[in-house]
């Protein structure tokens, strides 16, 4: 067996005790040390940055006040005279630019060292009011104050509502009292579709009541809140086509670009939104209408529009979710992954858990394989899947001793511990090329036949590089997946995979990365074996694939790569 490959050990984290005292005026709540494509000053350099809110209760002017990263030069860099509302955030630069003037952008004399170090925010008297000693940043995550968020569901996918096409107008519909007693009662995604994109997500059809009738609905959603005062935010995710405007109790919270205003009873979108974006969640601030809250029982009304009367098909699948301060919050800072300059904070991790470590790395085995699995982060769980699905903390078997491979298999695994952020996913697939050779998509004509079928096993495994794919079924092949509608383009038709490599000549020539994929080509989208682009970006790991692919070749990074199907070599002279 080859011996476990174990990463880095476990980022540790020194939050300073007193990195924000009782009696602050006002703290250090957040910074980054290594922005790399966040927030740019007026120069377009992205530079790092340390935020400071005003905890006061009243205006506060920082002249005199000042930042630094040497604890033996408490007065490094003086802020100017500039104000902060109470309650309000100020960001400034740490550039080593140094521009202090009061009525533009502000640049401390020093940078921030992403391998940790020192940083305080002292009063006029020479008092440490706010400070860090910080560990080790990582690229475009912020540290600082948790936000001490939770999240709650308040209206679910497919969640009971109410519904009407209106004949006219319809005065109040939106309110948080009005009657729809006499509405017709259904569940939420709303919808019709000639075709069958939107099958999996239409619980109730209104298309006798709306095709070529109107190119407007109406709905309403009912919700209930312990505590409404508490709410500090709201997120509209939608499915949506072609267009919406959302309310809550009366108030308008959210609304898709392609809707003109004022709305009418019978408005329609001014665009359409393509099939491939409205099968994906897209979200929406709903702040607007925190204020409208109340305990007990809320409405999200939404009126939904196609763009025309005889619209092939509609979909409306709403999701709203309020955040609230969490009370059982310890308040102990950290990392926090989504930087926010400027404004509250959300929920921080003290750290990250490493990547799980395999006994056995991915390749071709004629034998039964155990694979121990292990992560340097102490007091860690693994959980493990076989079936290529993705793990996580809640879902898998729960890793407590070698897994047994005595098969093709896909063995995907997840590391975790609370209050930290879980590990990537690991991928490692094992190929039998004894059932690679029988699998139904392989020619029985050629693996059976002299003097093919002597040799096929070896040739597999022994010859050619592998790229193995791994994507979730209904993604892919599923009644909305992108190999089943392989006309769809556009980001709302990729989906995310994970991309493995090894050379069976070659057992150190192997990465695995995640990436996602389209469909690829014109006419080759209607082939049985269908051409793939890959895109390699941040969002799903590394912003280019840096690896030596192609012999002979100084090309050896790649933001994007192209798996030919083959499909139109035949025709070839």
């Amino acid at each position: 067996m080859i011996p476990i490959s174990i990463r880095a050990a476990l980022i540790v984290v020194t939050l300073c005790s007193t990195a924000r005292l009782a009696s602050a005026q006002a703290v250090i709540s957040e910074f980054l040390a290594d922005n790399r494509s966040g927030l740019t000053d007026s120069d377009g350099d992205e530079s790092d940055w340390i935020e400071i809110r005003n905890d006061s209760g009243a205006v506060l002017n920082l002249n005199g006040w000042s930042l630094t990263d040497l604890p033996d030069d408490l007065s490094r860099w003086v802020f100017p005279s500039i104000t902060v509302p109470a309650g309000g955030y100020l960001v400034v630069f740490a550039s080593g630019k140094d521009r202090r003037a009061p009525a533009s952008e502000l640049h401390t004399n020093f940078g921030l060292n992403n391998n940790g170090e020192y940083l305080a925010l002292v009063d006029p008297l020479g008092v440490i009011i706010s400070e860090y000693t910080f560990p080790a940043q990582r690229e475009d995550i912020a540290y600082g104050e948790s936000g001490n968020i939770q999240e709650l569901v308040a209206v679910p996918e497919g969640a009971s509502c109410r519904w009407r096409v209106p004949t006219g107008a319809i005065s109040g519909w939106q309110a948080r009292l009005f009657n729809d007693s006499l509405w017709s009662a259904g569940a939420t995604g709303l919808g019709y579709d000639t075709g069958d994109d939107y099958d999996t997500f239409i619980s109730t059809n209104v298309q006798t009541s709306m095709f070529n009738r109107n190119g407007s609905g109406y709905v309403r959603i009912p919700f209930d809140l312990d505590d409404a005062s508490a709410v500090n935010g709201m997120r509209l995710n939608v499915r949506y086509d072609d267009g919406f405007v959302a309310y809550i109790n009366g108030v308008q919270a959210a609304a898709s670009s392609n809707v003109d205003f004022p709305v009418q009873w019978n408005s329609r979108a001014n665009t359409q939104n393509p099939d491939a974006d409205a099968l994906n969640p897209e979200p929406f601030d709903a702040a607007a209408a925190i204020p409208s809250l109340v305990d007990g029982e809320n409405v999200l009304a939404i009126q939904f529009l196609n763009a025309t009367l005889g619209s092939s098909d509609l979909l409306l699948m709403p999701e709203l979710v309020v955040t609230f301060p969490d009370p059982a919050a310890d308040g102990v800072g950290g990392f926090l992954l989504t930087p926010t300059p400027g404004s509250e904070n959300d929920n921080a991790v003290a750290g990250f858990v490493e990547e799980t470590g395999f006994s056995v790395i991915r390749g071709f085995y004629s034998s039964a394989q155990s694979v121990t699995l292990a992560t340097p982060t102490g007091d860690a769980n693994i959980r493990y899947t076989t079936d290529g699905s993705v793990p996580s903390e809640t879902t898998g078997t729960l890793y407590t001793g070698p897994v047994s491979v005595p098969t093709t298999t896909i063995l995907r695994t997840i590391a975790y511990k609370e209050g930290f952020e879980s590990s990537k996913i690991g991928t490692q697939t094992y190929l039998f090329p004894t059932e690679v050779k029988g699998q139904s998509d392989m020619d029985s004509t050629i693996t059976t036949r002299a003097p093919y079928a002597a040799t096929i096993e070896d040739d597999l495994s022994n010859n050619l590089p592998i790229l193995s794919l791994v994507v979730d079924d209904d993604d892919f092949f599923g009644p909305s997946g992108i190999y089943e509608n392989p006309n769809l383009s556009g980001r709302g038709a990729e989906v995310p995979l994970s991309i493995e490599f090894f050379n069976p000549s070659n057992p150190t020539d192997q990465f695995q990365v995640d990436a996602g994929v389209r469909i690829h080509g014109g006419n080759a989208r209607s082939h049985p074996k269908k051409p793939l682009r890959l895109y390699f970006r941040g969002e799903y790991c590394e912003t280019r694939l840096e690896h030596p692919l192609f012999d002979g070749s100084p090309v050896e990074s790649f933001d994007q790569l192209i798996l030919r199907g083959g499909g139109h070599d035949s025709w070839s002279l």
